[in-house]
């Protein structure tokens, strides 16, 4: 075939080794090209092609060696020995040696248009016309879209894409192409446009035409899904170049192969696999020796392996593997025999437990008849098989129950004739069987209890049974009258039966304990009702069904409006000790059904309605168990603590003012102290100390140098013992009090410290009238000053004071605030100081506050009601 193209005077024809550079040309491309052989020898591939870069030759050919079985296709112009170009469509393969090993690549192209430099004046078509005798072999779909007019390659890709729709058609195309979209002949589909050969509403092929414009008009193996002339669905697998001039796509060739045998054959394979994995019945197949082939989701399922673990491996050879009924060569011969077998086969499972399953096991054969294999079908039997042990297992359960039952159980007919007795009847009645038999149950039954038999016996005929048990008193051999509780049941229409079961049980007992606890519980009625106690039974629900008549009196509420009613439904107004109002979810006995727990003595002020008064109860709540988890009761009681809790605060309040009394004996002590102290200071001390002054100042007239020196210093000492003294006094005993007053009592206070110490102190005083307080109020207020103000000199380390004093409505409130170094409430212990304010506050009624925080001073607030002072008479 080389040989072919070097001599043909219809193809141009190029070897290259595997960098590109050209090894020789045939004359055909020689004498369009202008260049000899050994001029074209001096260049690559790539210097001949136009606007192809070595990349891209180096790429076609590095495909070429991949795969040396395929033909590459590329169009590109080629360059004449005058620089003029030529357009060409080229195949580029690798040309093997005798030992099949790659050697060169061979470029075998063909001349798109009328040569300029023909001499011999052929058309298009009649270049086209050699070309497809050149490559008739081909299966190949060959085709050529012109675009009239071309686009700039510039354009957006989507203005590109809308271009070719509308203004290419198929200029040419091979016969392939033709019959594959259902034509007999090229020409009955030359002239077809893009737009009506191509489904524009294709979405993923519009957007490989998208991906062909965006990778430089080149595009191979595309995929695509089409309809023929008879729009039946056809795949193709496209390669597609556009070819550009001067900047402007002016066609595109392209070559498609069918592929829709293939697609189909992969669609069914993959529908068939989709089946298989979607079945829940279980497929495998294997080889001729029993290895597995497939293993599909049913079996992963069943067995819990996994198809990649047991690929490869023999079924048989699994583990506890396990024909039921037949041996393995038993089943052998009869697969052999027949071509398939059916049975049970059980198997450990990967969990490992026993499976059991149904399987058909049958042998798959080529159209020779040839064996290739086995394909086993299996359906899960296991909980089948274990349904049936538990029925036989649940069969022979109730038998043994009927046998050892302790009801009585018989069969009547509908005339009310016995005829079945169960073992249990002869222990309950002592009648043997044979005496029942065919005797009327209505024999046995109390005169006294007949009617209601029978009408009980009709409404179950008539399946209008209201009553499952209902108490007769039947014979019993004895001759005794017996007690027994007695249902029917109705399987008259029922097959294998056909008849009406009676069940009865010896009710003697019961009826015994029925009455000791129609006793008990009247004693029970009786006892709550004489109690001094309020008592409630409540159920799990939280309705009251037993109540006393002592509990309708504390509640103050009537039996209509509690019994039968749920404890949150009823209008309560309740309230803790606090005050707080109770909440249902607080009530004892809501605690006690919720959480099943006791709750003992919960004060409750329960206000009543009739005598508008609030009552306070002590109130216990206790849960009575059932039988079963669910089934409980709780029992609540409660009393009367009223008359108790005023009694108790009387005690309270009864010492509250022991302690006022205390703390104001204490105050006043202190301050008769302070008052001996003062006047001793003033009327004794300060005497003596006047007379020594005198006799210094005597001394002084007659003293000179030294000694009078001494003698001023010591007099200027003494003046100022004497201030110390005097300003001690009336800080001990302010006479300001009761002469000017509060307010300037404490300007008195304020004065001296502004000049003894570096504080800058601020009094206010709006609005206060110190007139509506007495004198024992006033001392108070000036003590809590005096003392606040020696804390703040001792520990504040503070240089402004602010007092205030003012009169809101009702209260006098004091603010004495500084701006030192503060303290933290919780963490600092309180001493003394804060002690006696409190104490001072308290004997008047009165509330300290105190703020204060690191680095933020100290603020304390007093307040004082007016309404109740202490009288002056404890002063």
């Amino acid at each position: 075939m080389a040989t072919h193209f070097v001599q043909s005077q219809q193809v141009y024809f190029i070897i290259t080794d595997t960098d590109g550079n050209i090894v020789q040309a045939n004359p055909m491309f020689e004498k369009r090209s202008g260049f000899s052989n050994e001029q074209l020898t001096k260049y690559n591939i790539a210097d001949i092609l136009c606007a192809v870069t070595k990349e891209k030759c180096h790429a076609a050919i590095e495909a070429a060696l991949k795969n040396p079985e395929k033909v590459h296709n590329l169009l590109a112009a080629a360059r004449d020995s005058v620089g003029a170009y030529f357009e060409v469509s080229w195949e580029s393969s690798v040309l093997t040696s005798e030992t099949d090993a790659p050697g060169c690549i061979q470029w075998v192209g063909v001349d798109l248009k009328k040569s300029s430099n023909s001499s011999d004046g052929k058309t298009l078509n009649t270049e086209l016309a050699e070309r497809y005798t050149a490559y008739k072999r081909t299966m190949e779909g060959l085709w050529l879209f012109e675009l009239r007019p071309a686009i700039s390659t510039s354009a957006g890709v989507d203005d590109i894409l809308n271009h070719c729709r509308n203004h290419a058609y198929l200029a040419d195309c091979n016969d392939n192409m033709a019959w594959m979209y259902g034509f007999e002949k090229a020409d009955e589909f030359k002239g077809i446009s893009l737009n009506a050969l191509i489904d524009f509403t294709d979405e993923l092929r519009v957007e490989n035409l998208r991906r062909f414009i965006r990778d430089g008009f080149s595009a191979s193996k595309i995929e695509t899904k089409e309809f023929d002339r008879y729009g039946r669905t056809v795949y193709f697998l496209n390669n597609m170049t556009g070819i550009v001039e001067d900047g402007m796509l002016v066609r595109i060739w392209g070559s498609q192969q069918d592929i829709t045998s293939q697609k189909l054959a992969e669609e069914k394979i993959r529908y068939f696999a989709q089946l298989v994995e979607s079945v829940s019945d279980i497929i495998i197949s294997q080889d001729t020796e029993f290895n597995i082939v497939s293993w599909n989701k049913a079996a992963e399922e069943v067995y819990g392996y996994k198809a990649s673990m047991m690929i490869g491996k023999k079924m048989p050879g699994l583990p506890h593997f396990h024909f039921q009924g037949v041996s393995r060569e038993e089943f052998f011969q009869m697969l052999d025999a027949n071509g398939a077998w059916t049975g049970e086969i059980n198997m450990l499972n990967k969990s490992g437990n026993i499976v059991t399953v149904l399987t058909t096991v049958t042998q798959m054969k080529d159209d020779a008849g040839k064996l290739i294999g086995f394909v086993s079908v299996s359906k899960d039997m296991t909980e089948k098989r274990k349904a049936e042990k538990k029925e036989k297992e649940s069969e022979l359960f109730y038998r043994n129950l009927i046998s050892h039952s302790l009801d009585g159980i018989i069969i009547i007919d509908i005339s009310g004739t016995i005829n079945y007795c169960g073992p249990s009847v002869t222990k309950l009645s002592g009648y043997e069987t044979s005496a029942l038999i065919g005797r009327s149950v209505f024999d046995f039954i109390h005169p006294d209890d007949m009617q209601k038999a029978k009408d009980s016996y009709v409404q179950e005929l008539r399946k209008q049974s209201r009553v499952h048990y209902i108490p007769l008193r039947l014979l019993h051999a004895n001759g005794n009258w017996v007690w027994y509780s007695v249902r029917a049941h109705n399987l008259l229409n029922e097959p294998g039966i056909n008849g009406t079961i009676i069940y009865f049980t010896d009710e003697t007992r019961r009826k015994v304990f029925e009455d000791r606890l129609r006793k008990s519980e009247q004693r029970f009625r009786q006892l709550i009702q004489n109690l001094n106690l309020g008592v409630l039974l409540v159920n799990r629900q939280g309705e009251v069904i037993i109540s006393n008549q002592r509990a309708f009196d504390l509640l103050g509420i009537s039996e209509e409006q509690l019994m039968g009613k749920g404890m949150h439904s009823i209008p309560w107004d309740t309230i803790h000790e606090d005050g707080r109002p109770f909440l249902p979810t607080d009530y004892p006995i809501y605690i006690s059904i919720m959480e099943k727990k006791a709750l003992r003595d919960i004060v409750m002020g329960v206000y009543q309605v009739k005598t508008k008064e609030r009552v306070w109860l002590l109130v216990n709540s206790e849960v009575i168990p059932g039988h079963t988890e669910d089934t409980f009761h709780v029992i609540c009681s409660f009393t009367d603590i009223t008359e108790q809790r005023r009694l108790s605060q009387q005690l309270v309040d009864l010492e509250i003012h022991k302690q006022k009394q205390l703390i104001q004996a204490t105050i006043d002590a202190q301050e008769r102290e302070r008052k001996e102290i003062g006047r001793e200071l003033h009327d004794n001390i300060s005497q003596h100390i006047t007379t020594t002054r005198l006799y210094l100042e005597v001394a002084r007239d007659q003293a000179s140098g030294e000694v009078l020196t001494i003698i001023n210093q010591a007099h200027k000492g003494l003046l100022n013992t004497v201030n110390e003294m005097r300003q001690l006094s009336q800080s001990l005993v302010p006479p300001s009090l009761s002469d000017i007053g509060l307010v300037e009592s404490i300007e008195d206070l304020c004065n001296p410290l502004k000049n003894l110490h570096a504080f800058s102190i601020h009094f206010h005083h709006p609005s206060f009238d110190e007139k509506l307080l007495p004198d024992n109020m006033k001392l108070m207020l000036f003590r809590i000053i005096q003392e606040q103000i020696n804390n703040i000199i001792r520990h504040a380390h503070a240089d402004t004071i602010v007092i205030s004093l003012y009169m809101p409505p009702g209260q006098v409130i004091l603010v004495v605030t500084d701006n030192g170094i503060g303290f933290d409430p919780g963490s600092v212990k309180k001493g003394l100081g804060f002690a006696n304010i409190s104490n001072r506050a308290g004997l008047f009624g009165g509330a300290l506050e105190i703020t204060s925080s690191s680095q933020h001073g100290c603020t304390i607030r007093v307040s004082i009601p007016l309404a109740s002072p202490v009288s002056e008479d404890n002063s």
